[in-house]
């Protein structure tokens, strides 16, 4: 199926920005929403939009990247040859920026393919009563919420932590400081600018500035991630009731008159329809992620190479330090997490599906209504992914190689160490 194709003959379908009824879905994407508006990123449901919606996207960019990416690009130049310095920089810093650059451009990029994921969410919470497959959607619903929330905490709390660590270290200096030694104000990121920013009033933009641009990379990061999670989420709790509907096969057959095919065939097209929706996603979001995951197995192992060298070299900032890089590292590794275990979700629940159907009481149908349940059969069979970049599919056997792929690498770095 051309993703592209799907997409534009699905243009017709008027949403109204009205979301009354629509609780449930509303209650998926509130926590996406607020960041992606904060953003300037999200798509909404209709194509025309002001110059400042269309626009205001590059703000938090520019932000982002002259307030923080820049002076610490020119700090990793400056102190080029000091291997901790970079490694700090550049582990928590300057890449994860850069990364979150990217996705606020690939949400932007991608409105059109993002909108329609919406419209559909929004189809599929229209047509339902409030019996068992409406519960079951809300179940997915409530699941969606609670991962975009957690991902957004552990963002914003990474900001948090990184103002504390500089704060923290400021007042340590300070205590061991003499009277007439003077300690340089902390900006909130290590950064060297091209102008005097310890000067009053001009620091305290500065500190604004950057405590800005860091909850702008959350946010970004975190707007993308959200989107990921509300469309899997959403697949995998329309799987669930298509598979459910697979199990009352039999039952709905023999409830009403008719042929066996017009029960089955509007389950095959409702699984053929999800698969056009999860190939939506992927084209959306797997390149992006195959930058993202190859960047983040290589940090791991640094990050966990910059914990050893702190707590080898010591002195009085090592504690806020190793907190820092303990929080960085655990946010990474639950983003991954994240990204693998709701892909988990939904290729566990399309085993299901297949599984379901040899569960049902087939040999209570004619030989030529049995028959028909071939083609669902194959269809199912191949079970739906969402891959990294369309090399491997995330999963938890994924989440597990990336982290012992990390942890290959890092011990090579520790046994050169001396060497370095």
């Amino acid at each position: 199926m051309e993703v592209k194709t799907l997409v534009k003959s699905d243009t017709q379908i008027s949403i109204s920005n009205n979301l009354n009824g629509l609780s449930g879905f509303d209650h998926s994407v509130k926590v996406t929403r607020v960041i992606s508006r904060m953003c300037g990123v999200w798509p909404g449901f209709e194509e025309k939009k002001s110059f400042t919606e269309r626009f205001f996207f590059i703000v938090p960019g520019m932000v982002t990247f002259f307030s923080i990416t820049l002076p610490q690009l020119r700090r990793v130049m400056i102190h080029r040859k000091d291997l901790s310095t970079v490694l700090e920089l550049m582990t928590t810093g300057i890449v994860m920026e850069l990364i979150s650059i990217l996705k606020l451009l690939a949400i932007r990029y991608n409105q059109s393919g993002l909108r329609w994921l919406l419209r559909r969410m929004v189809d599929d919470w229209k047509i339902y009563d409030k019996g068992q497959y409406y519960k079951i959607m809300w179940v997915y619903a409530r699941h969606t919420n609670t991962i975009v929330t957690i991902c957004i905490a552990l963002t914003t709390g990474n900001i948090a932590a990184q103002i504390i660590r500089q704060y923290a270290i400021y007042i340590i200096e300070r205590h061991y400081s003499s009277a007439n030694e003077t300690v340089i104000k902390p900006t909130i990121l290590k950064s060297d600018f091209y102008f005097n920013e310890q000067i009053e009033g001009i620091y305290e933009l500065v500190v604004a500035a950057q405590i800005l641009g860091g909850f702008s990379v959350a946010f970004s990061f975190t707007a993308f991630d959200g989107f990921f999670v509300c469309s899997i989420m959403h697949v995998s709790g329309q799987i669930h009731k298509l598979q459910m509907q697979i199990e009352d096969l039999v039952q709905c057959y023999e409830r009403r008159e008719g042929a066996f095919s017009e029960v089955l065939g509007p389950i095959v097209h409702r699984h053929r329809d999800l698969r056009g929706y999860a190939a939506v996603i992927e084209e959306n979001f797997n390149k992006i992620f195959l930058v993202q995951m190859l960047v983040t197995s290589v940090f791991l192992c640094l990050q966990g190479f910059e914990f050893a060298m702190v707590v080898a070299e010591g002195g009085t900032e090592m504690v806020p330090h190793l907190i820092f890089i303990v929080c960085f590292v655990a946010s990474n590794l639950v983003s991954i997490f994240t990204y693998c275990f709701v892909a988990e979700q939904l290729r566990t629940q399309s085993n299901q599906l297949f599984r379901s159907i040899f569960q049902i009481r087939w040999y209570d149908l004619t030989p030529k209504d049995s028959r028909l349940l071939i083609i669902i059969m194959v269809q199912t069979k191949k079970p739906i992914e969402i891959t990294v970049g369309k090399f491997v599919p995330f999963s938890l056997d994924y989440f597990c190689s990336v982290l012992k792929t990390s942890a290959g690498y890092l011990s090579v770095l520790l046994s050169m160490k001396d060497r370095l």
